[in-house]
């Protein structure tokens, strides 16, 4: 929980006290860091899955649309570890602006993000904008495996119960379905290491030197094992429609649209090259069109999440891990 301890009693409780202390406008607190930030980070995910993807191809010996569940587990998790390193320092900005916004004004050290940064490396040096790298992958790495490999199980298990396109393609619901279940998925597995994670980016600087271990048994000791799911109502609740969105804007036929790279009609192979596949014929091999690509979905799921998302994203952050 990125607030004072104990300081809300639920997710409504937070809700209202932050409308009341600060307007509706401080519903969007701390949100200037990963709004700039979140069109790389999907930029580089979807790029680490596919990258995953085109590894698991070469160990098989087989087509990047043939690796099996197997394979889609390995690209998941591959894909936080390019992830994290542009998730982190916003990450951790969002974190900081957050548990300093609910200071009084007189206490608060800095109040933008540009701010935050400079009184960091003016205390810890650059290294410190990386600070609860480890704790990023440890709720990354299991959280895109479950992600990733979610959506393509629901996917395929949808579309067989569902109307397919004329071409055999999943259907625009099945896929955004399919999506949203895989949020759902991702935050069952990422809220605990998530929760050890703020607990850990918000405190001063020094006040857990032994690092996981130190948070976490002190988590244990004074909130109990309960206290590892913290906000994991709020969680869901904003998972299904912001990742609904973004599987849906996110898509490879979506990809195929980006000026310059070369089109296919091939809907099938475009469907089973899966989220975050490349598209079969679409400029393989050609760095530049799969970053084009890449930055084409997440520019595109970064506008769809925004819209649906950052309200209750804030209330996750602040009633949710701590």
């Amino acid at each position: 929980m990125t607030d004072t301890k104990g300081e809300f009693k639920s997710a409504m409780d937070c809700f209202r006290k932050s409308v009341a202390k600060d307007g509706f406008l401080g519903l969007y607190a701390g949100m200037s860091a990963p709004l700039v930030a979140v069109t790389p980070i999907f930029a580089v995910y979807f790029w680490g899955f596919d990258a995953g993807k085109d590894i698991a191809a070469f160990v098989k010996g087989k087509p990047k649309s043939e690796i099996g569940v197997d394979g889609i587990i390995f690209a998941g998790g591959f894909s936080a570890i390019p992830g994290t390193l542009v998730m982190v320092p916003g990450d951790l900005l969002k974190v900081k602006l957050q548990v300093e916004r609910n200071k009084p004004k007189a206490e608060q050290r800095f109040t933008s993000p540009i701010a935050c940064a400079r009184m960091i490396i003016q205390e810890e040096g650059p290294a410190g904008l990386f600070k609860g790298t480890s704790f990023t992958l440890l709720r990354d790495v299991p959280g895109s495996v479950a992600y990733y490999t979610g959506y393509e199980l629901m996917k395929e298990r949808i579309k067989n119960m569902m109307p397919k396109r004329a071409d055999g393609s999943a259907s625009p619901v099945a896929i955004m379905t399919a999506g949203g279940m895989a949020g759902v998925a991702n935050w069952i597995v990422s809220v605990p290491p998530d929760v050890l994670k703020s607990r850990y980016q918000s405190a001063p600087t020094g006040t857990y030197p032994g690092g996981l271990k130190q948070v976490f048994g002190e988590l244990m000791a004074k909130e109990g094992p309960a206290a590892l799911f913290k906000g994991l109502g709020p969680a869901l609740a904003r998972a299904f429609p912001a990742n609904a969105a973004c599987f849906r804007k996110s898509t490879p036929e979506l990809w195929c649209k980006a000026p310059g790279i070369q089109q296919t009609n091939d809907a099938n192979s475009l469907d089973r090259s899966g989220y975050g596949g490349f598209p079969q014929g679409v400029g393989q091999g050609v760095l530049r069109q799969r970053w084009k690509s890449q930055i084409v979905a997440a520019v595109s799921s970064h506008f769809s999440i925004n819209r649906s998302n950052y309200c209750t994203y804030l209330v996750v952050t602040r009633f949710g891990p701590k």
